[in-house]
């Protein structure tokens, strides 16, 4: 008698004219109304869409996820229309501290944990000696979203940014402070050090700072302190 077992995620769908590829129909039912007709495919595993008709009360469940981008339908059948399945992430307001995740689209769940990710503080410094591999590189971007690609980036640690060239370097290297700079330095690029979620972290009395808190992402008294 749990939410896993007793109960599934509900979906807001998204009204659009008919797509010309609805893969093929799971199930058919008549006469229900629109919201019977977003249940029925929030209980049927396999619908990512349907089709529906005010005029006719008909509902056809698909399994083809069908997106607001997708071709319509050459010539449109009676008033039926597509409702596409938003993913539950989508909508989902992260808290404050953390970012969505950019494959969020592929997760069935709406909890923090999964939708989200910690947002970290980046500090400015040299261009490090040793960068370690590059994990990705992007033209055109902004300090900022440079930011947010290396928190969005499971394997980035630390980046380079020239702002002249607005190019965006993620590296697979956990840069610091004190690490030995790059000699020659190239053009304006800068290392930008990925601050530890932890390393301001103010711990209650009679607790102390955990000695590998650079490598913890949360904030609070059970990740980041232990007893004194």
């Amino acid at each position: 008698n749990d939410d896993e077992t007793c109960c599934l995620p509900r979906h807001s769908y998204s009204e659009r004219t008919l797509v010309a590829n609805e893969g093929y129909e799971i199930f058919a039912k008549s006469p229900v109304t629109l919201a019977e007709c977003e249940d029925l495919c929030d209980l049927q595993g396999a619908c990512r869409s349907f089709a529906y008709s005010v005029v006719q009360r008909s509902c056809h469940l698909k399994h083809a996820a069908a997106t607001m981008q997708a071709a319509a339908r050459a010539h449109q059948y009676l008033d039926y229309k597509t409702y596409v399945q938003v993913p539950l992430c989508i909508s989902h307001v992260c808290a404050e501290g953390t970012i969505l995740r950019l494959d969020a689209y592929s997760i069935v769940d709406e909890g923090g944990e999964t939708c989200c990710l910690p947002r970290h503080s980046y500090v400015e410094r040299t261009l490090v000696a040793e960068e370690g591999h590059e994990v990705r590189g992007d033209l055109h971007v902004t300090l900022a979203e440079c930011e947010k690609l290396c928190d969005l980036t499971g394997a980035c640690r630390s980046f380079t940014y020239s702002a002249l060239q607005q190019s965006c370097y993620l590296k697979h290297a956990a840069a610091t402070m004190q690490a030995a700079a790059r000699v020659p330095q190239l053009l304006d690029f800068k290392t930008y050090v990925q601050a530890p979620l932890c390393s301001n972290h103010a711990c209650a009395k009679g607790m102390i700072l955990l000695p590998n808190a650079t490598t913890i992402a949360g904030d609070d008294d059970e990740t980041c302190c232990e007893a004194s």
